[in-house]
Parts: C-alpha cells; sequence; structure tokens
C-alpha cells in the first residue's frame, strides 16, 4: 500500500509529491533491514577479518591491491623502458617547482622561504634535498611537507628553499587532533616543527602501471628512514606517526586523499628539550 496523508487543506497527498521521502520510505519500507551477505562490511572485526580471509567466495580489498599489483607472463607488460622511465623523471627533477628570479621581489615574497631563514636544525635536515642535494631525487613518488613557524610548506626537490602551501598558525600542533593515539597527539603538541610524507602514486605509476603504487610506498618507507637519520643528527629527537584520520590529515594538508594523501608524520623537538622532558614529566 502506498503510505499517503490528509494535507491541512483536506486534499490527500502521496509520497510521490515530495521525491526526499519517497526515497526515504523506499529504503526503509520497501527494502529488508537485513543487509546482503554480499555487501561490502562497513565495520570489520578482527573476527570477521579472519572469516573473510579464509572464506574462498570474499575477498579482501588488501588482497585485491596486492593481486592487482602483480605482474605476470600472461598480460601485457604495459611499464615504460628503462630508458623512458628515467626520461621522464629527468623531466620531472628539471620542471618541478622551478621558477625564474624575476617572477617575484624577494623582499615582498612571503611564500618562499630560503633555507638560510630557517632555524639551524631544520635548515640542515632539508639541506640535502635542496641545491644540488644528495637526497633530491628521493622526492618523486613521494613530496615532503614541513610545518613549522606558523605554516605548512612544501620542499620543492633540488631547492633550496620551501615553498608555503597554506597558514597553520599552530604549527605542528594542528595536525595533534588527526592522530588516532593519544602519545602522537602529545608528541605533535610538543613539537618544534614536523614533517608530513605525503605519496604521489601517479608519477610512479605512470611508469609502472599499478605496480607503481608499490614503488611508491616502499619510497616513502626508504624516505622516513632518512628523514629520521638526517632529525637525529641535526639535533632533533624524531616521533615517527604512521597511524592517524587520514580525511582529516589529508584536509589539512590541502591532499585529495587519492592522488595525493599523508603517509607518515615525524614529530620534531629538540633533543636536548626531549631528553629533559623525560626525566621531568611534570
Amino acid at each position: 500500500m502506498t503510505p499517503s496523508a490528509s494535507s491541512p487543506t483536506g486534499t490527500r497527498t502521496t509520497r510521490t509529491d515530495f521525491p526526499g521521502l519517497d526515497h526515504l520510505l523506499r529504503r526503509t519500507l520497501e527494502q529488508t533491514l537485513l543487509p546482503s551477505p554480499n555487501v561490502v562490511e562497513l565495520a570489520p572485526g578482527k573476527t570477521s577479518g579472519f572469516v573473510n580471509r579464509v572464506a574462498p567466495a570474499q575477498d579482501d580489498v588488501a588482497e585485491l591491491f596486492h593481486l592487482n599489483t602483480r605482474l605476470s607472463r600472461h598480460r601485457p607488460d604495459d611499464r615504460l623502458s628503462a630508458a623512458e622511465r628515467e626520461g621522464v623523471r629527468r623531466w620531472f627533477f628539471a620542471t618541478c617547482g622551478r621558477h625564474r628570479a624575476e617572477d617575484f621581489t624577494a623582499e615582498a615574497n612571503p611564500v618562499r622561504r630560503p633555507h638560510g631563514t630557517l632555524p639551524g636544525p631544520l635548515a640542515g635536515l632539508c639541506a640535502p634535498f635542496g641545491d644540488d642535494g644528495p637526497l633530491a631525487e628521493l622526492l618523486y613518488g613521494c613530496d615532503l611537507m614541513v610545518v613549522a613557524d606558523g605554516a605548512l610548506c612544501r620542499q620543492q626537490p633540488g631547492e633550496s628553499a620551501l615553498w608555503v602551501e597554506r597558514r597553520l598558525d599552530e604549527g605542528p600542533a594542528a595536525l595533534a587532533d588527526a592522530m588516532a593515539d593519544p602519545e602522537a597527539a602529545e608528541a605533535l603538541r610538543g613539537a618544534e616543527a614536523a614533517l608530513v610524507l605525503t605519496g604521489v602514486p601517479w608519477r610512479t605509476m605512470l611508469a609502472w602501471g599499478p605496480r607503481g603504487y608499490r614503488h611508491m610506498l616502499m619510497d616513502a618507507g626508504v624516505l622516513l628512514d632518512v628523514v629520521c637519520g638526517l632529525a637525529g643528527r641535526s639535533g632533533y629527537a624524531a616521533h615517527p606517526v604512521r597511524d592517524f584520520y587520514d580525511d582529516e590529515l589529508d584536509t589539512l594538508l590541502h591532499c585529495d586523499g587519492l592522488e595525493r594523501s599523508a603517509l607518515a608524520v615525524v614529530a620534531l623537538r629538540r633533543a636536548d628539550a626531549a631528553e629533559q622532558g623525560e626525566e621531568d614529566p611534570a
């Protein structure tokens, strides 16, 4: 039976007069309230995860990703050749973020922050990614973002400067609420600066297809290890964070969560301050 109601004027109205109501009634009254066993689970748990893992009729999303990125002799090999890949990389590093000196007036430009204007330890950490820096080519599959001095900045590969992406007046503390663990949030609230590694998989997928996503993840692991080592050499105590609420953090970073997304965060505290905090928790 089609639900209907009387209006104040005495005329009868039906749900067809209200498209939104029609949609709601169809969803709640004319469809089963029990989900089909074929729908995606909305709140997976440890038990259901194990059951779904061993049930051949169900495919885990992570396993689908793994299968989709495999190479096979029985599929076309669409990867670029080594020469083509090198050509793409050379083009990227020769053009990424490049500017001409006449494009801006240094005194009136608040967007570009030369390494020389950064606090000493932070300048030392970023230097290997700057002009003629030996680590600049690590910034291909991933971008290195720096949160310091009230701004979110990007380290352009091969340039001894940071470029401001947006203002973050709270500094690293602005990222704290997006962390999944209290320890990580506390580390960011007490940090002098923070690094964020953002993955850009389309750069590596251009050369390797779906398998390029694996390359991007491996590049991110190498970059995370490198920046933590550089932080220690520069006088920072590094606190790497891998778990956070992705949508919230990506929104802060102005990432769309797909073509660019946060992969890891590193809270940076001065080593002496970190040691003092451990000795005197109060």
